[in-house]
């Protein structure tokens, strides 16, 4: 069940099927950072751990700030100060490959290791504004990112009636509600001896991975739902999962819970996929979508 919500009921769908350099860096860092909690869940061998977060360093950088979950759960073996360093130091040079790589490549092309080349973006006009005026990180977009990651919702228009995904984001509660079975973790994380350390590491990670984006001058742009969610998804889906065990009074209606959700993501997602891939490729959308931006950004 949780394969198919998070390869259908999530913004992994569109951005598999359509493509693109944004889209397909996403599902390549979906990829790596479900190997990564693969790693983790198991042997959580610390060079292979800090080799799958490095990959998905790559293709999204922000997924970088995951790493709490590997040392969550090596601090949890209960070891010595001296197997928690070997364990520190091998998960470093584990991911130290990708890190160097990266370092290098961006001196050789934008003159600096810590330089990305985001400032170069041919964002539309309205969006080149905003970066202009505070910058490609700010607290002033705060509000408006959170307020797309959890509650945006769909452009509904009465005359005719009408309901149109708004192509500057939407949020989680309305593209991805089984996210919400996660929450009973935050209530009863203490019920086994490992879950405390678990619930702790995937919570910290998701927070710290999704702190960038929240600071961000662009929500995502053209999109369906909140694709920079995508950054720790897996990692939620994971939270689900130990929700569903431990909601409290589990029985069968935690499983009916998430087959019901489950059903309700896929199918908002593939309202989705059929609203952006005849319009994605062709491009028409351009007009329509600079024309929305500007409303949205000038009503302030």
């Amino acid at each position: 069940g949780l394969c198919l919500l998070l390869g259908a009921g999530t913004p992994l769908w569109y951005c598999a099927a359509l493509g693109s350099v944004w889209y397909t860096a996403h599902v390549a860092a979906v990829a790596c950072l479900c190997l990564y909690a693969l790693e983790v869940m198991g042997r959580n061998r610390p060079g292979w751990a800090g080799w799958w977060l490095g990959l998905a360093f790559l293709a999204r950088p922000p997924v970088i700030l995951a790493f709490p979950l590997s040392l969550a759960l090596a601090w949890y073996t209960g070891h010595d100060w001296r197997a928690r360093a070997r364990f520190l130091l091998l998960f470093v040079l584990g991911m130290a490959p990708a890190l160097a790589g990266q370092a290098v490549y961006n001196g050789v092309r934008f003159g600096s290791p810590l330089e990305f080349g985001y400032r170069w973006m041919n964002s539309p006009g309205p969006l080149l504004e905003r970066q202009t005026t505070w910058g490609q990180f700010s607290l002033h977009f705060l509000p408006e990112n959170a307020y797309t990651l959890l509650i945006r919702p769909p452009l509904v228009s009465f005359d005719p009636l009408c309901i149109m995904p708004d192509p500057w984001g939407m949020g989680l509660l309305f593209t991805c509600p089984a996210l919400l079975l996660a929450l009973p973790t935050l209530i009863s994380w203490h019920r086994t001896e490992r879950a405390p350390w678990l619930v702790l590491g995937l919570w910290l990670a998701i927070l710290l991975v999704q702190l960038p984006s929240l600071l961000y001058f662009n929500t995502g742009s053209y999109q369906f739902g909140y694709r920079f969610a995508l950054d720790w998804l897996p990692l939620g889906l994971l939270l689900v999962a130990l929700g569903v065990e431990r909601w409290p009074g589990a029985g069968r209606w935690p499983k009916w819970a998430l087959f019901l959700l489950l059903i309700v993501g896929v199918g908002i997602h593939a309202w989705g996929v059929g609203w952006m891939y005849p319009n994605f490729n062709g491009q028409p959308w351009r007009v329509q979508y600079v024309a929305l931006l500007r409303h949205w950004l000038l009503r302030e």
